[in-house]
């Protein structure tokens, strides 16, 4: 599935979770929703990343192909930071590596500090601050982003907030993001 997100194209699979499905549109059932959610909880834990980069390095590849005029040299992978300093680690430190290095491209992973850590979105919770300010709660290093066009990677896409926010922040470093890849996006459906 295809959608632009500010601009920049977005590459993704839907996921209609599982109480919508169950509960409104039995249709939509196309695999098991509760496995599906299990292999991304296990992401998110730093747990069995070998699907998810597979995954990720094809729908890059694949994209890619129809971007001839994306300069290689300059592509950087960047992945919004998790809501921890330990998640983050955890969760992308060996992804973000691995998937640059297979596909030959820049790592950002190092390039992005996190100085005050957030909430976590998942599980909903009553927390305040689950959306990084990015002159307040991240340190990105300016003279690495400038001139780099970015491949920005987020597990889940639900609001499109965060992707937006750091196609802005990458923007004014002098980044040109030139893709968005996320392994499930939730359709705005319920």
């Amino acid at each position: 599935m295809e959608f632009d997100i500010k601009g920049v194209p977005s590459v993704h699979f839907d996921f209609y979770p599982s109480n919508y499905v169950l509960n409104n549109d039995p249709s939509l059932l196309i695999s098991n929703p509760y496995l599906t959610r299990n292999n991304i909880w296990e992401f998110k834990a730093g747990l069995n990343q070998d699907w998810p980069k597979a995954l990720v390095e094809r729908m890059i590849g694949i994209k890619l192909q129809s971007m001839p005029n994306v300069d290689k040299t300059k592509l950087t992978l960047v992945c919004p930071p998790a809501s921890t300093k330990d998640a983050n680690t955890r969760r992308f430190q060996f992804f973000s590596s691995s998937v640059s290095n297979h596909l030959n491209i820049q790592n950002g992973f190092d390039h992005i500090k996190i100085l005050n850590e957030k909430s976590p979105k998942y599980p909903p919770s009553n927390a305040t601050h689950t959306i990084w300010d990015m002159e307040q709660d991240l340190q990105f290093d300016a003279d690495f982003f400038a001139g780099k066009d970015i491949i920005l990677f987020d597990d889940i896409v639900t609001t499109g907030d965060t992707m937006s926010a750091f196609i802005d922040k990458l923007k004014d470093l002098g980044a040109n993001p030139v893709l968005c890849v996320s392994l499930l996006y939730t359709p705005k459906v319920y």
